[in-house]
């Protein structure tokens, strides 16, 4: 969003390719992940509203990219930026670069402070705090969703046929 960096998806083969990131102010190529889905549309990725995060999937997984420890040189390997299971249409930044996730029937939200450690402790620690439930499993391959700009509702797109909108409480979340 800061038109510093350029995010594309390098053709390897006919279904995949490399995810690169170009500095364009210092001319320089990096490689984000290797051997990721490639689609004619674009890398399957999102950018934080203050360019410092790429959100991209691999697989079924969701991965983060911090542009400071790329300027620090010192990403992480890819298995330690894992956030959850998933594909790009779980995700969606909100205000404040907070990052709803979509899991199954929960909504969570993820301080982009804390994806350092959200991933590096995925196995312990739950990614991030719940912000409420919907009333049915999101599909990835047909839902989508979107958060109002005070992150306290989610207006949800059920296979391309349904809006709903709901009010997201932590407080209900186990009915």
């Amino acid at each position: 969003p800061d038109g510093r960096y350029l995010l594309y998806n390098r053709q390897i083969s006919d279904a995949f390719g490399d995810l690169i990131i170009y500095d364009l102010r210092k001319s320089v190529k990096t490689v984000v992940s290797d051997h990721v889905e490639y689609s004619l549309d674009g890398p399957e990725a999102i950018w934080s509203p203050d360019s410092k995060f790429i959100i991209y999937h691999k697989g079924e997984e969701l991965y983060y990219y911090s542009i400071d420890q790329l300027n620090g040189k010192r990403v992480m390997a890819e298995k330690f930026r894992r956030i959850g299971k998933g594909r790009i249409s779980n995700v969606k930044w909100g205000r404040n670069n907070s990052l709803f996730y979509v899991s199954g029937d929960l909504v969570y939200m993820i301080d982009s402070r804390a994806l350092f450690t959200r991933a590096l402790y995925s196995g312990f620690l739950k990614i991030g705090s719940i912000k409420g439930k919907i009333p049915f499993k999101f599909d990835s391959n047909f839902d989508e969703f979107w958060i109002s700009p005070s992150g306290d509702r989610i207006l949800l797109n059920k296979w391309g046929r349904n809006i709903f909108l709901y009010r997201l409480s932590n407080k209900d979340y186990l009915s």
